[in-house]
């Protein structure tokens, strides 16, 4: 843990300031917990990684994560993000604007493919990242990955991001590449996500949103199980306008492509093809900032 992020964490009930005891690595927590001195929980932190999520509420079970050892998929996606950026305009752009703005950035819900990571540490490999997802394990591949690579800027942590164990207006900058659209209620962690942001800091996203007349065409029945049953943003509304409802100014909101979703890619596409609808996907690329 960067020592940076480490003065920034908070009880994600209380709000209060934790403070680590245990063993350090040099200046950085290595192994030991988290704790208020008032509040009763404490957090664990293993190998400089704190959990806020017991283990069983967290994603990725071990044979998923074989699977992408077995595949070898962390350094394949660090070695697509060069690619990505040497090739795709929007990305390079927004990219270079969280080196010059952020000193503490935020990914959130990372995930296997590393959110904006590859891309701005491709650019410049000291800044001080923090990847976020629910999965201790994830986690851990990409933080073993990363020391082999010599990079030690980024930091990890286990957290809910509708509930972020993070002091308020203390990062500079939020990257996201999927990670609101997949996360449930993730209006919430928009929320969160406005809460942490120092003012004039800024949110960078690569987000999505079923194109609505589309979906429109499916029965309603259907329609209100999956709105009920996923609440995801994907389904509701464009992420710019969840921004612009919690206190965002947004900066842009670039439309990206737009394409067909294969009913193989998931339970929704696959229902929709039943009643003969092909659902379409509009990707976008968002820059909002905090007020």
């Amino acid at each position: 843990m960067h020592p940076i992020w480490q003065r920034l964490f908070i009880n994600p009930k209380s709000k209060r300031e934790l403070k680590f005891f245990g063993k350090y690595k040099g200046d950085r927590w290595d192994h030991g917990f988290l704790w208020s001195l008032k509040d009763l929980e404490m957090y664990p932190v293993l190998e400089g990684i704190p959990i806020f999520i017991p283990p069983y509420s967290q994603s990725w079970p071990q044979e998923s994560l074989e699977k992408l050892v077995k595949n070898d998929m962390i350094r394949k996606q660090w070695e697509r993000g060069k690619i990505v950026i040497s090739r795709d305009d929007i990305i390079l752009r927004l990219s270079k604007m969280v080196v010059n703005r952020g000193r503490i950035i935020l990914d959130i819900a990372t995930g296997p493919g590393g959110g904006f990571i590859p891309y701005v540490l491709s650019l410049d490999p000291h800044k001080t990242f923090l990847m976020n997802d629910i999965s201790f394990g994830l986690l851990k591949l990409w933080k073993d990955f990363l020391e082999k690579e010599g990079i030690n800027s980024v930091s990890f942590a286990v957290f809910d991001a509708r509930e972020m164990p993070i002091k308020s207006n203390s990062v500079d900058v939020i990257t996201d590449q999927a990670g609101f659209d997949n996360i449930f209620q993730g209006d919430l962690a928009v929320v969160e996500a406005y809460r942490v942001l120092k003012h004039g800091g800024i949110l960078v996203s690569l987000n999505s949103v079923i194109d609505r007349e589309c979906f429109s065409k499916l029965p309603l029945d259907i329609r209100k199980k999956w709105e009920s049953k996923l609440k995801l943003l994907s389904t509701k509304c464009m992420l710019a306008e969840v921004l612009k409802r919690v206190g965002f100014k947004v900066l842009s909101n670039e439309f990206r492509s737009e394409r067909e979703l294969s009913p193989d890619e998931g339970e929704l596409p696959r229902e929709a093809a039943k009643y003969g609808v092909r659902l379409r996907i509009k990707h976008y690329a968002t820059v909002a900032v905090k007020r």
